[in-house]
């Protein structure tokens, strides 16, 4: 009598290479996803004087529609002055600075709430749930649904 035994199945080093490179590597994405889930709510750093109230403004209204003449007036600067203070002392754009504060707060939304993908496009300050994933998909490489799904492995 015949027992029912497992397939074997035979690689060749190459074969048997790539399918673990392939395995790791989709193991390390998770993991990774898991762990920036976990902290995406760490604060940035303070800082002092202009720059200070100026970022301790964002974090503090980032769900609002955060006017540039506010925030320029705040740090006692014109416009276009505050626009290059700004990316000088940053190194990012303002605004590409408040996008991150909003998908660092999206992102810490996603892993904890069952909020909709909408939601939290709106409650982190965002115009349209489109212009969200837009940004969050070049932040982040995925769209907020998948990285709430690799968040949940």
């Amino acid at each position: 009598m015949e027992k029912n035994l497992p397939k074997l199945y035979i690689f060749d080093e190459d074969e048997l290479l790539t399918v673990l490179q392939v395995a790791l590597s989709d193991f390390l994405k998770e993991k990774i996803s898991s762990i920036a889930c976990r902290y995406s709510s760490i604060k940035s750093l303070p800082v002092s004087g202009k720059l200070g109230k100026v970022t301790k403004y964002v974090e503090e209204n980032y769900r609002k529609k955060i006017m540039v003449k506010d925030v320029a007036r705040l740090a006692g600067l014109s416009e276009p002055a505050f626009f290059a203070f700004f990316k000088k002392s940053m190194g990012v754009s303002f605004t590409r600075y408040v996008n991150e504060i909003r998908i660092r707060e999206a992102s810490r939304l996603l892993c904890e709430t069952d909020d909709t993908v909408a939601g939290i496009a709106y409650t982190t300050g965002f115009n349209t749930p489109y212009y969200f994933n837009e940004i969050f998909k070049q932040k982040k490489g995925m769209t907020p649904g998948e990285y709430r799904g690799k968040g949940e492995e």
